[in-house]
């Protein structure tokens, strides 16, 4: 055991993933075992990820966080652009059925 406080609250952290939430959206862990598919609507650009994986790479964050480290990732130029010419890649919910749209209404 350490005495460290912020290694006290990592290891509480990771046996309650809900205990360091941030945001009241989904999380990617709201996802595991599923797959997570994107799409951009300026550029050719659909993917789909498997949500365990990204889990293991990247850790649990919020999905609103995740879309913009998968354009970064896929080296996407607009993806920092603050202007109109944005980057548009966004969650394709129609691939990925109704477990958004349960999410959303579970936020309701």
């Amino acid at each position: 055991m350490t005495n460290d406080p912020a290694a006290k609250k990592k290891q509480t952290a990771h046996r309650n993933p809900t205990f360091h939430r941030q945001y009241t959206l989904p999380y990617l862990s709201d996802y595991a075992g599923r797959k997570i598919w994107v799409k951009c609507g300026k550029c050719p650009l659909r993917k789909r990820y498997d949500a365990n994986t990204l889990l293991a790479k990247i850790g649990d964050v919020c999905m609103h966080e995740l879309i913009g480290r998968l354009a970064r990732a896929e080296g996407c130029p607009k993806v920092d652009n603050i202007s109109a010419d944005r980057c548009n890649l966004h969650y394709d919910i129609k691939a990925m059925g109704e477990l958004i749209g349960d999410q959303n209404r579970q936020l309701r």
